[in-house]
Order: C-alpha cells, then sequence, then structure tokens
C-alpha cells in the first residue's frame, strides 16, 4: 500500500460549512474540516509506529502504546518469558511428582514410586498386565521348578527325602533308614543267626531274608513290604535252599519273587531254610 504524502497545508477541497467539525487540541475547541482531521490522524499514526519499532526496550514500547498498561507497574518481569506467579505442576497414582515452573528456565524433579507391597525375597510372584507384582509366595510351585516348600528344613526334605537332611536341618544325618523286622507269614519263622528285615537307601531298599520252617508251596507268601518300600516292577532273586525240585533246562533254582504290590513269595524251595539278600530300586 503507497504512503500517502502528507502536508502541512490544509488540502484543496477545503469542504463546506456543513463539512466542519468540533476537535480540541491544547485544551482549545475549534472547527476543523473532515479532510483535515482525516490528514491529522495519518500524521498521529505514522509517528507512533514510527517510534514504536524504533523502541530499544519494552518499556519504551509500552511507552509508545501508552494506554494498554491496564495498571501496568511492571509486573510483566520485561517479557511474556516468565510467569507473574509460579505454578505447581504433580502427579500422584503408581508414581508421585511435583515441580515449580514459572517459565523462565527447564525444571526437573525426582519421581517416586508408590509403595505396592511388602519389601523382601519372593519365589514365586504375580504381576498384572503392566507388570507389577500385586502378590507373592516365599515358596516356589512345583510346578515352576521348585519345592513347593518355605523353608529349608523342608526344602531338603522334598528335595532327599528326611534320611538325607543334615541333623542341624532338622533331618536325621543318615542317608539310610534303620533296618526293620519283616512280620513273617505262613508259619516262616527267623532262621537261627538270621533275620528277616528291610531297610531304604534313598531310593533304593535293601533286603535280608534267612528265614525256615513255613510252607513252601511256589507262590506262598513269606512277608510283605509296607508301601513307599516296594519295587517298581517285579524283582526275582535266587537263594539259598535245597530244591524242591531238581533243576533242569526247564526248572529254575530255588528263589524268592518280590512282586510290586509288596508280597515276598517263594519258588522251587523247601522248608528247610530260605537265605539271601538283594537291592532293588523304588523307580
Amino acid at each position: 500500500m503507497a504512503e500517502e504524502k502528507l502536508s502541512a497545508q490544509p488540502p484543496a477541497d477545503a469542504g463546506t460549512e456543513a463539512d466542519f467539525g468540533l476537535v480540541t487540541q491544547s485544551g482549545q475547541t475549534r472547527k476543523q474540516t473532515r479532510p483535515q482531521l482525516r490528514t491529522a490522524i495519518l500524521s498521529a499514526w505514522q509517528t507512533f509506529i514510527r517510534t514504536f519499532l524504533a523502541s530499544a526496550t519494552a518499556a519504551d514500547a509500552r511507552a509508545a502504546i501508552g494506554a494498554i498498561s491496564l495498571s501496568d507497574t511492571g509486573s510483566f518481569s520485561g517479557s511474556a518469558a516468565k510467569l507473574t506467579t509460579a505454578r505447581t505442576i504433580s502427579a500422584t497414582g503408581d508414581a508421585a511428582w511435583t515441580a515449580s515452573f514459572d517459565g523462565s528456565a527447564n525444571v526437573t524433579s525426582t519421581i517416586t514410586l508408590s509403595s505396592a507391597g511388602t519389601a523382601g525375597t519372593y519365589g514365586s510372584v504375580t504381576t498384572d498386565a503392566k507388570g507389577r507384582v500385586t502378590a507373592g509366595s516365599v515358596a516356589t510351585p512345583i510346578a515352576n521348578g521348585g519345592t513347593g516348600a518355605t523353608g529349608q528344613t523342608a526344602a531338603l526334605t522334598a528335595l532327599l527325602g528326611a534320611s538325607l537332611v543334615p541333623i542341624a536341618n532338622g533331618g536325621t544325618g543318615s542317608a539310610a533308614t534303620a533296618m526293620v523286622s519283616l512280620t513273617l507269614q505262613n508259619s516262616w519263622t527267623v532262621a537261627a543267626g538270621g533275620r528277616a528285615a528291610y531297610r531304604k537307601l534313598v531310593d533304593f531298599v535293601y533286603l535280608e531274608l534267612r528265614v525256615t520252617g513255613g510252607t513252601a508251596t511256589d507262590g506262598t507268601v513269606i512277608a510283605t513290604l509296607p508301601a513307599g518300600f516296594r519295587p517298581f516292577s517285579q524283582v526275582v532273586v535266587p537263594v539259598a535252599s535245597p530244591p524242591n525240585t531238581a533243576l533242569s533246562t526247564t526248572i529254575a533254582g530255588p528263589r524268592i519273587v518280590i512282586n510290586t504290590d509288596g508280597t515276598i513269595t517263594c519258588a522251587n524251595c523247601t522248608n528247610v531254610t530260605i537265605q539271601g539278600f538283594c537291592t532293588f530300586s523304588l523307580t
């Protein structure tokens, strides 16, 4: 837009009496034509623009504007880069954070996680969809590769059996149980100088047998082992005993059979004596 040239002289089209209006200047009222008034306004505007653009400071600019002060006493801190009153920004919930900000500089603050449980060591934990631990158990379930126990003694017992747990940890300090006497059946009794007993050694059972005087018919039960001491599969053990039937290519020698139900039976034996011992696996 081209700049309009202003003249100190009234324009040629001075107008009629009806074009005159009253203006006030320097405390006095006088008549002025509308073109003259228009020229005066343009001149004042151009003067303001030149003064405003030449302002070296914010205060000079405000002085040029003048009327926008709105009770301006410098409360704008010289620029809009700083708030008059600092604001506190905060967050709460799973974490807490707060910082004071007035716009004059960057701010940082430490975020603190909210407590969600009791500090400690857990063998198994439960988490929600956000990965937060919502529950915990000291014991690690067997399904997760643990023992399901909450203490050292219980864990060792679950892993090794009580017989292998050291005395200091509540075990027996022995890898084997004591010898336990069998309850003999069908008139069998312990032979002189012998015994009929068993014991467990970790996952194995040791059986010792020296009996006499009972019913020696094949399949007769001599004794029965209790649960926990029975073989995983049938066990046949040769024994020292006069054979009931002479050995041949089709007749096996004297033996006892230990069945999975714990029964110990004789085969091709006599009741003079049956003597033998063996070790078999439980698994």
